[in-house]
Formats: structure tokens, C-alpha cells, sequence
């Protein structure tokens, strides 16, 4: 019964693992802190998700997110591995909303 146990918990690590380098994790990682600051820091619209994928020039995750009237607009989420911190494209909001 220990080794059954011990073998599921190793195999339950190697996926984490392989999906933490694969980009799964990372990616849905980087999409919910991004949706999360926009919702946050701009309640005033309604941003909504339209696609992630990476981008070696940024060394991010590149979000694009459409407002209510259609307009995208694109973040930069830090990291590769660990993307918790909004990058580029901040400012662009910024500047729409004044």
C-alpha cells in the first residue's frame, strides 16, 4: 500500500513538472494575474480574454484582451517560468482611459 502511495505522488509530481515546463501551468498562470489586474486596476471596463502565447522578443507572455467597444489591447506578463508581473503594454491602457 506505501509503494502504490509513493508511486502516485511521484507521478503526480512529473505531471506538475511537465506541465509547469510545457507552458500549461505558466500560461493559465499569466492569464488569470492579467485578467485579475485589469479588473483591478480599470473596473471601468470590461476587458475580455482573447489569446495568450509566448514571445522570446519580450521574454513574456503576450495577452490580448478586447474592451467593450472592440479595441484590443495587448500585456506583457514577465517570465517564463513564473509570470506574476504585468510587463509592457500598461501604459496604452492607461492613456485610452484618460
Amino acid at each position: 500500500m506505501k509503494k502504490i502511495v509513493v508511486i502516485i505522488v511521484i507521478l503526480i509530481i512529473l505531471l506538475i513538472v511537465g506541465l509547469w515546463i510545457g507552458g500549461i501551468i505558466p500560461k493559465t498562470i499569466a492569464r488569470i494575474v492579467a485578467t485579475n489586474y485589469l479588473k483591478n486596476k480599470f473596473p471601468m471596463n470590461k476587458f475580455e480574454y482573447s489569446e495568450i502565447e509566448w514571445s522570446s522578443a519580450f521574454d513574456g507572455y503576450s495577452i490580448r484582451f478586447k474592451d467593450e467597444k472592440g479595441q484590443y489591447f495587448g500585456l506583457i506578463m514577465n517570465g517564463k517560468y513564473f509570470p506574476f508581473i504585468v510587463g509592457q503594454g500598461i501604459n496604452a491602457i492607461e492613456e485610452y482611459n484618460r
